[in-house]
């Protein structure tokens, strides 16, 4: 998945390995979770031009985000020798995670406009 907020275009590269960086992290972190409340799921995952970084980002439901956050920031160089394990390439992207705050904001929104149209103004 791209980031609308990026103007220019992707190349093929960058994005095959996003959706192979998503494809194998998504389950090594579901691996890590287990144990915890909820839901965690892996958004989706931007790799840089020069494929030295990963920005993973996680959505999570029914536990707190930054409790989540913190717990796998704790194992970061695991979840990286994992990803490095299954990468061929000679340039290795560092992980850095975040919270992805969309669903959030999509609920934020339909909470809005649901009071808009309780109160006639919608």
């Amino acid at each position: 998945m791209t980031n609308p907020k990026h103007k220019k275009e992707e190349k093929p590269r960058v994005q095959k390995m996003n959706s192979y960086v998503h494809e194998v992290l998504s389950p090594v972190i579901n691996e890590f979770l287990e144990n915890e409340k909820g839901l965690t799921t892996v958004t989706h995952c931007e790799v840089s031009y020069d494929l030295k970084w990963v920005k993973v980002y996680i959505s999570v439901f029914g536990n707190e985000p930054m409790h989540i956050l913190e717990l796998l920031n704790k194992n970061i160089y695991e979840l990286q020798g994992k990803l490095n394990d299954k990468l061929q390439t000679k340039v290795f992207p560092k992980i850095q995670l975040y919270v992805d705050d969309t669903p959030a904001f999509a609920d934020e929104i339909t909470r809005y406009i649901e009071d808009l149209k309780k109160n006639d103004q919608f």
